[in-house]
């Protein structure tokens, strides 16, 4: 619980920093929610995501993400959370409303990672509908640095800009 209170205090923080520096409103920072299927040995779940984040150039944004995985009952796997880092590296394709990136990012896990430092690599695909929302298709494999234990999720998102 501590570590969620943590995180919460954390991603206020960022947006109590972004707000003082007047970066909010120029459509650069933003909120993400998503969820989507965990797969790992003989464990499927599901992953519910919130994301906080700011896109420092035009091919570079950065992340501060929170994600839960409900508890499986036929395979008798806890609840888990993670929080991590994200650095993601993206281009808009010319002409269109799509930008595909690559992510790479290091955070914390508890429960059912076993109380670890994580690491994640991925990539997706955003579709910009409005200059407020983009629509957010992501492949991610999360592991432990231990290498004795990783989980591929796929999530579905919205975006909110501001």
């Amino acid at each position: 619980m501590k570590k969620i209170i943590i995180a919460a205090l954390m991603s206020i923080g960022i947006m109590g920093t972004a707000s003082a520096q007047g970066i909010i409103g120029d459509g650069k920072t933003y909120v993400s929610v998503g969820a989507g299927r965990v797969t790992a040995t003989n464990d499927e779940r599901t992953d519910y995501s919130v994301a906080v984040g700011r896109e420092i150039n035009q091919l570079l944004r950065a992340e501060l993400s929170y994600d839960y995985l409900d508890a499986n009952s036929t395979t008798n796997v806890a609840r888990g959370q993670a929080v991590m880092g994200n650095a993601i590296g993206q281009f808009r394709v010319p002409g269109t409303i799509f930008v595909p990136y690559a992510l790479v990012g290091a955070g914390y896990g508890w429960n059912t990672f076993g109380d670890r430092a994580l690491y994640q690599v991925g990539a997706g695909v955003r579709a910009e509908v409005t200059k407020q929302v983009d629509l957010d298709l992501r492949f991610r494999r999360i592991g432990n640095f231990d290498n004795d234990a990783h989980s591929n999720v796929v999530t579905a998102g919205v975006s909110f800009k501001f």
